[in-house]
């Protein structure tokens, strides 16, 4: 087996020693960020909260209702709802309704920079809405 001429091995243990050091300060970056928004509310990354939940009630995860909003469910601009993000569900108000039945949400005790536009299949009737639980 022939040996790696050393300039090319430098090279090679160079590389993965700069990819060690990317990887863990991505690591601790994403460990700050989380320590930090624990003051404020905590960025949606895991909705959302994979570091530290919400402070207030509203912003927390719920169980689905399963009841499916489709096409013929009527919804208007200030409608709420249940939006999955990434399978969690969690409340939300609709703020626009956009072509191709796509919904704009806004979810309820987070900023306004987490608002997303989503297709009705990724929303569920809130029944405590209904209730008057919300």
């Amino acid at each position: 087996m022939d040996e790696i001429p050393l300039p090319f091995a430098i090279i090679i243990a160079a590389t993965v020693l700069a990819m060690g050091i990317v990887v863990a300060a991505l690591i601790v970056a994403r460990g700050l960020a989380s320590g930090t928004q624990a003051q404020s509310q905590p960025a949606p990354f895991f909705p959302m909260p994979s570091s530290l939940p919400p402070l207030l009630p509203v912003a927390l995860p719920v169980e689905p209702s399963g009841i499916a909003v489709d096409a013929d469910t009527p919804l208007e601009v200030g409608s709420r709802v249940l939006a999955d993000w990434n399978g969690i569900w969690w409340r939300a108000q609709v703020i626009g309704l956009e072509s191709g039945g796509r919904v704009r949400v806004h979810y309820l005790g987070w900023e306004d920079r987490w608002d997303e536009t989503v297709p009705r299949s990724r929303l569920q009737v809130d029944l405590s809405d209904s209730l008057g639980d919300g």
